[in-house]
Formats: structure tokens, C-alpha cells, sequence
């Protein structure tokens, strides 16, 4: 759990009832779950780029190619930043 609050970065949070604590808990597992999945996305991306660059004839394209690619490999802490930026209304 503290792990996972770590990501979130959130706050110590009291709860005096056995539902209220069921819920927190299953939210933050619910966010967890999200960032792994955001990583797995970034990871499938990623292969596919590297594997389209590795079929460029030349070798000096195909490195340059392949290390771009691997460049746009996101974690999850990184796409939470992202998202923290994106507003819907101001």
C-alpha cells in the first residue's frame, strides 16, 4: 500500500469506517493497476517503432531509428506528470 501511495503521492488519510477503508484501498489499487497498464502500452509502442526501424536497409538510420524510439519509453510516474498538466476547464 505504501508503494502505491508513494506513486500517487498521496497524503496519510484516516477512515473510522470499514467501508470507507475498503474503498481507499480498492482505488489505490485501481490506480496501480491503471499506471501498469499505461506502462504496458508505452512498452507495446515502443517494440512496434523499434520493430518498424529495424527494417531500414541502412545501419546508420536503422541505430538512429531504434534509439528514438526507445527515447519515447514512458514509466508510469512520468505519465502521471503528464496528465497532471492536461486540464479539461480552467
Amino acid at each position: 500500500m505504501r508503494e502505491i501511495k508513494d506513486v500517487l503521492r498521496l497524503r496519510p488519510i484516516y477512515h473510522y469506517s470499514a467501508d470507507r477503508v475498503r474503498a481507499h484501498v480498492f482505488i489505490c489499487v485501481l490506480a496501480h493497476l491503471f499506471e501498469q497498464w499505461f506502462e504496458v502500452l508505452s512498452r507495446r509502442k515502443v517494440a512496434a517503432e523499434v520493430a518498424r526501424a529495424r527494417a531500414i536497409p541502412d545501419e546508420a538510420q536503422r541505430r538512429q531509428a531504434v534509439q528514438q524510439a526507445r527515447a519515447h519509453l514512458l514509466n508510469g510516474r512520468r505519465m502521471v506528470e503528464i496528465l497532471e498538466q492536461m486540464k479539461v476547464v480552467e
